[in-house]
């Protein structure tokens, strides 16, 4: 997979579609890339927003990554 964009729903949308297996391989290849931190400072913010949808499209992409 390539570099995810940060912020925004897309993120939250493409890490909810992920398997259990691809979602360790992306906590892995963010953390050596020392990205992790910045993706759930994007899905916190997404969490959130006024926008009910978009908060709770974060709430379920942090969920699966297992920081909720």
């Amino acid at each position: 997979m390539d570099r995810l964009e940060t912020g925004g729903s897309g993120l939250a949308q493409r890490i909810s579609s992920m398997s259990p297996n691809e979602v360790c391989q992306f906590i892995r290849r963010e953390s050596r890339k020392r990205q992790l931190s910045a993706t759930v400072r994007a899905l916190n913010h997404d969490a959130l927003s006024e926008d009910l949808e978009r908060r709770k499209r974060a709430e379920d992409a942090i969920r699966k990554l297992g920081f909720l």
